[in-house]
């Protein structure tokens, strides 16, 4: 009796041991199964927003869905006011370019290039040394910083050589350049900084010196033509000193090149902006908002397809549509002339009413879209559904322009107390033309919940 009992033990040992080995690679298989098609298609790998409640209550949330919306609703606040932050800064200048600017109508302080004592180092020759510089800063506002950097350059006698939209590059006396860079240095958050020193005095010297004996050339062929009597001998000294004209102009422009280059330093300034430098439209905290007409303005993306269709919603098709995909909250159908056809249910949270939803897709659909979707149709659906006699469906339509062949898109939406439905069309206008009293009478027979 008592081996019986151990025999019984030991196998409930055995089990529990495989059970605790086997459960947690089972919910590691399930965390990594493979996304759904339509997920990838849209290039997302969350299915989270278009989670379906009825299968862990209606009250539920998925596991972190709650907590990512809460993200999102707090960065769609956050860059509001980013955006009215910027408005404010735009408008003034702000008061560091303010303060800025006023100190740059302040006369020239004393020169304070530490290398112009390096040049007359054992009083000798001065040198002749080219100064560059390379500032990247991060500031607040860039057009004010941009405006405050040109003027400080003009009043310290400079000017300023390009400029792009984060950008300036500026031309300042030598002898006010560590003064310039220093200064430049302290209006933002100093990220690099890279200074060049270039001796060019051998190079200025050899030039000086060509420039002598080709000006002494040229005088003393003038002297010889003075005295030349043969005409053989006049053309051939006119020809040389063309010649030496030439190279003498070509001298002189090197001379000024460098001359130039030593007298007045180059300063560039890279800007970064620390927030968006142009309005920007919050982030959409309803995500499928912002994926409406996707198929109209992505034509070149395969549609999703499954082999083994789902139930789907509940929709009578028109007719000429055949489905290529249906899920538990999406199907998608198209047509052989190119329409097609998508009906997808949301999560309503909050129970937010149709009115709601038909001015935030409405307005998505104008203003982010570019699709300019008239004044909204009203209809009943067929029927009774789950205990209501008939459901309100708002119906919305308008034209797109789509690699320059005029098309169409159709939205009709449906609101309940845990549900938005969206049903879209689209296609060719011709096409779709075709098909659109067979789509609207499609959406009255759509089933809700």
């Amino acid at each position: 009796m008592a081996g019986k009992i151990f025999k019984v033990a030991l196998v409930l040992l055995v089990l529990g041991l495989l059970i605790s080995i086997l459960l947690p690679a089972l919910g590691a298989a399930r965390n990594t199964a493979a996304p759904d098609p339509y997920s990838e298609y849209l290039g997302t790998a969350s299915q989270d927003r278009y989670f379906d409640p009825s299968v862990v209550g209606r009250w539920e949330r998925p596991p972190g869905s709650f907590s990512a919306e809460k993200d999102q609703s707090a960065r769609f606040a956050g860059r509001v006011e980013q955006r009215m932050s910027l408005s404010r800064a735009a408008s003034d200048g702000g008061p560091m370019a303010e303060a800025m600017l006023a100190q740059a109508s302040a006369p020239p302080q004393a020169a304070g290039l530490e290398a112009a004592s390096e040049q007359n180092v054992g009083g000798g020759d001065p040198r002749e040394i080219i100064y560059t510089a390379t500032l990247n800063l991060a500031v607040e506002n860039l057009a004010s910083t941009l405006d405050y950097i040109r003027a400080y350059a003009k009043a310290r006698g400079g000017h300023m050589e390009q400029q792009s939209s984060n950008m300036i590059r500026i031309r300042v006396p030598a002898a006010t350049f560590d003064e310039v860079l220093e200064k430049l240095a302290g209006i933002g958050e100093l990220r690099d900084k890279n200074i060049g020193a270039q001796d060019v005095t051998s190079q200025v010297r050899d030039i000086e010196i060509e420039l002598k004996t080709a000006t002494t050339s040229r005088d003393r062929l003038l002297a010889l033509l003075e005295k030349a009597e043969r005409t053989e001998d006049v053309i051939q000294i006119e020809r040389e000193l063309r010649r030496l004209n030439t190279q003498i102009d070509q001298v002189q422009g090197r001379l000024r090149y460098f001359k130039d280059q030593v007298s007045m330093s180059t300063i560039t300034v890279v800007l970064n902006a620390k927030v968006p430098q142009e309005p920007t439209d919050p982030a959409m905290p309803f995500v499928w908002v912002d994926q409406l007409a996707f198929e109209l303005l992505n034509p070149t993306r395969t549609p999703p397809s499954t082999p083994d269709l789902g139930d789907g919603v509940r929709i009578e098709l028109p007719d000429g549509f055949v489905r290529h995909y249906q899920q538990d909250y999406i199907t998608m159908a198209l047509s052989s002339d190119g329409v097609g056809l998508k009906i997808i249910r949301h999560t309503n949270y909050d129970e937010a009413d149709l009115d709601f939803w038909l001015g935030l897709v409405r307005t998505t659909l104008i203003d982010q879209m570019a699709i300019p979707v008239g004044e909204p149709v009203l209809d009943k659906l067929d029927g009774r559904w789950w205990g209501k006699s008939s459901t309100e469906i708002a119906t919305l339509e308008g034209p797109k322009t789509v690699g320059a062949q005029p098309h169409r898109y159709l939205i009709g939406l449906v609101a309940t107390d845990r549900y938005v439905y969206t049903v879209e069309a689209w296609g060719p206008d011709e096409a779709l033309a075709k098909h659109r009293d067979a789509i609207t009478q499609a959406m009255m027979t759509l089933r809700v919940r």
